[in-house]
């Protein structure tokens, strides 16, 4: 989802992929553009990893069709990355798609004390793989559930609202 650029971790991405595909079909869908798009595209079909390009896309109605048919979201850059919460990892968490992450700080945290997603490193690729590609379809509803609950209460815009109206009650009783 998103740019697809240098600061992705392509390798990591497909080296996970191929462990999936060794428990079920891996579809890999691909929403957005970049100057990396044609080489991840093309190291993907390399390894039998069936991709479905959507092109650009900014409607949530239509990533939601998309996001719908996935069962992770990739939140995937490289290690000397050093990013806050990303707008990918918003993006997923409006359409309460979980997350595969590597992405530090509050995004780990999250998938860590909150159930939102799965951290993968390149130490734990196969665990991973094996994890996803084996849970029940009641647990990926349960962390759909928990990725839309944290949404809702920390990122929607009733939320944004809410915590500016604090914020302005408190200033204005001081």
């Amino acid at each position: 989802l998103g740019s697809i650029n240098n600061i992705i971790d392509i390798d990591l991405i497909i080296n996970f992929l191929v462990e999936c595909r060794k428990y079920k079909p891996v579809n890999l869908h691909i929403i957005g553009k970049g100057e990396s798009k044609d080489i991840f595209i093309n190291k993907a079909t390399t390894q039998n990893i069936n991709v479905i390009d959507h092109g650009v896309i900014y409607s949530q109605e239509e990533k939601q069709k998309i996001f719908d048919v996935c069962n992770y979201g990739l939140n995937v850059m490289k290690s000397s990355v050093v990013v806050g919460l990303t707008m990918k990892s918003l993006d997923y968490m409006c359409g309460a798609l979980p997350l595969i992450n590597t992405i530090q700080g509050d995004t780990k945290k999250l998938c860590e004390e909150d159930n939102i997603g799965i951290n993968i490193n390149k130490d734990n690729i196969k665990d991973v793989a094996y994890n996803v590609c084996h849970e029940s379809e009641q647990e990926l509803k349960e962390r759909r559930n928990n990725i839309r609950h944290v949404y809702t209460k920390c990122f929607s815009k009733e939320s944004f609202f809410k915590q500016l109206d604090k914020v302005l009650r408190m200033r204005s009783e001081s």
